[in-house]
């Protein structure tokens, strides 16, 4: 398990994109999680673009994905020990906790 320390620095890092933040944000409201097509409608971003986000959300543990056929859902990966319990604010205006 990484370090408090670098554990935050990985979360900012991740989320100093606002793509990426709105991605979270869309999925926490969406307790049962979206379709990548879903997602690309809502976020409004090029489909290459959007995998990259997804991909860099993914490999930090922060969603996971389940796969339904040829389709891919994805939800916030609640069970991630670095980031259960933690609470986010972004431009002292909008927070999230996981």
């Amino acid at each position: 398990m990484p370090t408090p320390k670098k554990t935050q620095k990985q979360l900012s890092s991740i989320f100093a994109n606002g793509k990426r933040f709105e991605i979270v944000k869309l999925l926490m409201d969406n307790k049962d999680g979206l379709h990548v097509n879903e997602i690309k409608k809502m976020v409004k971003c090029e489909p290459s673009l959007l995998s990259h986000h997804l991909t860099k959300l993914k490999s930090a543990s922060i969603l996971k994905v389940d796969r339904e056929g040829q389709h891919k859902r994805y939800t916030i990966n609640k069970d991630a020990d670095f980031i259960k319990g933690r609470t986010l604010t972004f431009d002292n205006a909008v927070t999230v906790k996981f």
